[in-house]
Parts: C-alpha cells; structure tokens; sequence
C-alpha cells in the first residue's frame, strides 16, 4: 500500500510531555484489547491490519527532534502483526531509533492487543483504531455474516490529524491557572518493583451490577469506581501517613466539549481530592467524588484549563528555548505533578458493535503504564473491565480495592500478571 507523504507536524502539547518524561517503567504506552470468543488467526489478522492501516492511516508515524519541538512525519513502513511476547505497554519510542514503529499489534490465543506510544494518539483515537481492526478482522473470518458493516465515518485526513489544542485555542479567552492543590498527596510506602516492572491486574465484573450499586448512591459508574479506590488506598494507610491528601486523576477527553473529530491526544485531568477523616463510608465517599468530579467538568472550567495550558505553549519566550533546555522542565513540571497524584482513573467508555459483530466479541480491556496505580475502565455488554498498572511489591491497595466491590455484592474475577518481587 502507498501512503502519500505530508509535510511534518509539530507535536501537540501532550505529546511534549509524554516525550520529555518517559522511561523504562513508564514508557508513556496504553493498550487496548479485545478478546473474541474464538482463537485468532494470524494471517487473517494481518490482512485485517492492513485494511485498517488503508482506511485509518494516521498512526503510520515517526517522531524526529527538531531544535525547538518535535515533530511527526508519515512513513510507509507497514506494521506487521505477532504473537505477544513482550509484557503489556512495552515500550515503543527509543529517542536514537526513531526508525521504530510506534504502534504495534500482537495477538495472543483469542485476544487481539494494540499498543500505542501515547504521543501520538489517547485512548479514544486508539479504540477507533481497534474497532476497525476488529471489524475488518471478523469480516475476514466470517464474511456470510458481516458484509456491509463499517465501524468509522467520513471525516477527513485533515481532521483526523488536525492538532485541536491549535484550533480550539481562543485568544481572547483571557483565562489564568485554575489554583489546585498544591499539596503532596499521599503515596504507599512501598518499595517499588525491581527492574522497572509494573505488574498487571484485569478484574472482570457485571456492568449491570455496578450500575445498580451506583444509582442506589445516586452517582456514576466512574465516581462509584474511584470512590472504592479512593477507599482503598485509605483503608490501607498507615495512621501516620492520613493527613495526607488521596488524589485521583482523571483524563477528561475534551471532545465532549469542542468539535473534534482528531485520533491525536485531546484531553486534560481533573483531580479529585480527599483527607482522612474517620467518617468514610463508600456511600458517602462515592456522593463527594461525584459532586467535586461534577464541578471539575463545568464546561466553562474545563476549556479554561485547556486554553491556559495551550496559551503556555504558544508564549514566544517558550517556543524560543532549545528543546535541549526546554525538556528537562517539561520534566521537572512533570515530577512535581505526579507527587500530587496518588492514583489515576481512566474510563475509556461503553464499546458498541451490532449484535452480528458482538455476537463474536467477550470483552474489551485497556491499560496505561503509569509510575503510579492507573485504572482504566471499559464497557461490553454487560462486562466491565478495569485493566490496572500497579508499580509497587505490595498489592495492598488492589487487595483492599476489590474487597471493598466483593463485599457490596459485585462478583469480580482478577487477574495478574506474574512479577519478580
């Protein structure tokens, strides 16, 4: 297949910091996955990548080191599909071999993976992706079934690679940083894994019990899931340690409140904050998050804090500084924020197929390296999934996390990864 080649791009502002900051643990890598209900045929999943790559050819991308900024060029190199072997969100991006993929597709029994330098796209841009790749896989496996079935739009290359931090940016917005807290929040006192390792945990659970459970306390499935991973990390403080703020992350994918139709990075965070005060119940943690998430997600408040951080970018006296200068702040910006994170929640959304497509599908899962927990949510039918990064030798936290869902009568089935502690 010919791709035909673009001028360059610079990197979106995202992106600059997911290049300035990773590493070995933390390779800034997410996957997403889907698991069939039937074993995969490699060959068959190549010739599906190779569509997927005719009808969404935005990821065939490398990124060069300019003076100021990076920038992404296409390239016609075609990906080519194996059997896992690597731990999931290996790492991708190697700075002196930028000739690399920064995508890859494996497969393991029934379950197609997709992993993905995080600079180049988020999580929605990597599901649209995955989703094609899954139609165009079981149109292949069983084409008297699926026929005219299209799982992607009309939208052109232009706005599918559109950089939309640019385009949404107003000028005369005049806008200043929302105060956040600047408070170091709490972190486990655990030694990290050796090697740079992160260990990783699938849990399985009813959708439609969740739900239950979250519309008894009147809030959502995402606020219910942070309020009992909040509570676990509090449930397994030390008493010394619970003045400390528990902070969650969350990525808001700003496409809910601009038009964009982009695969590349468009989001920000928002965090939600607790201190210990002795009185938690699940309810009543669940009732505060969703009321401090509601607030973060004022429409005026989000495109407040994406504008700022834009405007930072375009500032003359930043574009001016040598990328050599200017990605060790980038990283040092990075750290300081990471301290006032003591966990990330991602929910990637409801997955939907028609039922000639579904009828084939268990599952979706996506994951997301991190140095610190990182819970990802994601929907099915009536499976949810949390696909979970864990950095630490002690898995206190997902034990107290899970327990905490197990004794609200949600069945779970977890999964690991194995690990050198």
């Amino acid at each position: 297949m010919h791709i035909k080649r673009r001028k360059w791009q610079q990197v979106d502002n995202v992106a600059n910091m997911f290049l300035a900051t990773y590493n070995r643990r933390d390779p800034r890598v997410m996957r997403v996955s889907c698991t069939l209900k039937e074993e995969i045929d490699p060959a068959v999943l190549q010739d599906a990548l190779n569509a997927t790559v005719s009808i969404r050819p935005q990821f065939q991308v490398k990124i060069h080191r300019g003076l100021f900024w990076r920038y992404i060029e296409e390239t016609q190199d075609m990906p080519v599909v194996s059997k896992e072997k690597d731990r999931i969100c290996p790492q991708l991006y190697f700075q002196d071999r930028p000739e690399r993929p920064l995508y890859k597709v494996t497969w393991f029994n029934n379950r197609i993976n997709m992993d993905i330098f995080h600079a180049i796209s988020d999580g929605t841009g990597a599901m649209e992706f995955l989703n094609i790749l899954v139609v165009e896989y079981l149109r292949r496996v069983h084409p008297e079934v699926i026929k005219d079935i299209h799982f992607y739009g009309e939208e052109t290359s232009e706005e599918l690679t559109e950089n939309s931090f640019k385009t949404n940016f107003d000028k005369d917005r005049h806008t200043s940083l929302i105060p956040e807290s600047n408070k170091i929040a709490y972190h486990p006192p655990y030694r990290k894994l050796p090697f740079d390792q992160l260990q990783f945990f699938e849990a399985h659970m009813p959708l439609g019990i969740v739900k239950d459970r979250a519309k008894n306390f009147g809030v959502t499935v995402s606020s219910y899931i942070g309020a009992a991973m909040m509570m676990g990390i509090i449930d397994s403080m030390p008493a010394v340690k619970r003045k400390k703020p528990v902070t969650i992350s969350m990525p808001v994918n700003l496409r809910n409140f601009y038009k964009s139709s982009s695969l590349r990075n468009f989001f920000n965070n928002v965090s939600i904050t607790h201190i210990y005060d002795g009185k938690e119940t699940l309810k009543t943690l669940s009732v505060e998050y969703q009321k401090k998430l509601t607030e973060e997600l004022d429409p005026e408040r989000v495109k407040d804090q994406m504008n700022y951080f834009q405007g930072f970018q375009n500032q003359w006296a930043i574009r001016a500084v040598p990328l050599a200068l200017k990605e060790p702040g980038l990283n040092f910006f990075a750290k300081q924020n990471e301290k006032r994170v003591s966990a990330v929640l991602s929910n990637i959304g409801v997955v939907r197929f028609p039922n000639e497509i579904g009828d084939y599908i268990s599952h979706f899962t996506g994951y997301c390296s991190s140095e610190n927990p990182f819970v990802v949510l994601c929907s099915f039918k009536d499976v949810l999934t949390l696909g979970i990064a864990y950095p630490y030798s002690d898995p206190k936290i997902i034990r107290k996390f899970i327990n905490i869902l197990s004794e609200k009568g949600i069945p779970v089935k977890l999964y690991a990864t194995e690990v050198v502690r």
